[in-house]
């Protein structure tokens, strides 16, 4: 009965589960904004709006930076500054952009499974992917990864369209999705992405992708969005300091200990992190992991893309030289798909 309930919902368990959400969800917009991070970003997010400047990040009007770097690319600050256009200078309005883009996520991520899997996975991804303890910690105390993970989730979604169908349109938006992911949280968007499908062509040993001229021009539409940043950028920093701070440093730096940030945790500090957060379905990994090694499920695509993407960022976080808990949300998506 329960199978067939999530698989088959019918109208009535489908606006259940919308209305509890929004009620968890808006119970934590209202709480307290949580130093240091969120209450930084509605701080400059404000002042953006004071000062009109939205690519030349200011912090109590000075220069932002941290350990003579600018930390954080611009859109958790743009958010920020729109909600708070929106409600005024509260806690919901600092959360609302954010908020708005993790619940797209879990929409998305039902319509990622449908796409690779049929529609009989839908429900049960959103499931996983959206009940789940960490994900109402995201929701309620906004950071990057709230952003990035949404953003991710769409841009996933939109690529497996852009893969079978190769629209325009499904250009378009697969690629300025992802350019905004980036400017979530800088190149780990894209490296997600292409751990998917790249991942899928290594397996393959399929490469025509790389010779589909909507490729290149997918990849011009994410540069366009990406350019007013790094434009802003370049002007305020300089190359070094600001535009491959960004495209290499931010992210790549901390495997290679080029960035200034270093807190080499354990190697299971990912694993156990992603235990507690992904509550109570992470008991469910260890099994949908082996699944996807089977023999039968080494043969389908979906399994590969999704195991290569989630063996790669796992690997890639436990090698990091900093880390921190909320940086295994970029996990959940692939996850969700795994169980689904």
């Amino acid at each position: 009965m329960v199978q067939e309930l999530i698989e088959r919902p019918h109208p009535w368990w489908n606006w259940w589960i919308l209305g509890l959400s929004l009620l968890v969800v808006g119970a934590g917009v209202g709480v307290d904004l949580m130093e240091v991070d969120a209450a930084q970003y509605a701080s400059m997010g404000q002042e953006m709006n004071h000062s009109g400047q939205w690519v030349t990040l200011h912090e109590h009007g000075a220069k932002y930076q941290s350990r003579g770097y600018p930390d954080k690319p611009p859109l958790v600050f743009w958010a920020a500054a729109l909600g708070t256009k929106v409600l005024g200078a509260t806690n919901a309005g600092a959360k609302l952009i954010s908020v708005l883009v993790g619940l797209l996520g879990i929409w998305a991520i039902g319509k990622w499974a449908s796409e690779l899997l049929g529609p009989g996975t839908e429900w049960p991804a959103r499931i996983f992917y959206g009940a789940n303890l960490g994900m109402g910690l995201m929701l309620m105390d906004v950071r990057t990864d709230t952003l990035l993970v949404g953003l991710v989730t769409l841009t996933g979604w939109q690529a497996q369209v852009w893969r079978r169908t190769f629209t325009w349109t499904s250009t378009v938006t697969t690629f300025g999705l992802l350019g905004l992911a980036m400017l979530a949280k800088g190149p780990l968007a894209l490296m997600a992405l292409m751990a998917v499908h790249g991942g899928e062509a290594l397996w393959s040993r399929d490469y025509r992708l790389l010779r589909n001229s909507r490729l290149w021009i997918g990849l011009a539409v994410t540069l366009a969005v990406l350019m007013p940043w790094l434009w802003g950028l370049y002007q305020q920093w300089g190359w070094k300091n600001g535009v491959w701070y960004y495209l290499w440093t931010q992210n790549f730096g901390r495997l290679s200990g080029e960035n200034p940030w270093a807190h080499k945790a354990d190697y299971t500090f990912v694993l156990h992190n992603l235990a507690w957060t992904f509550l109570p379905w992470v008991i469910m990994v260890p099994a949908a992991l082996r699944h996807a090694l089977t023999r039968k499920q080494r043969t389908q695509a979906w399994s590969r893309q999704v195991l290569t993407a989630w063996f790669l960022l796992a690997m890639g976080l436990s090698l990091s030289k900093f880390q921190l808990p909320h940086y295994v949300y970029i996990l959940w998506p692939f996850q969700a798909l795994l169980l689904a």
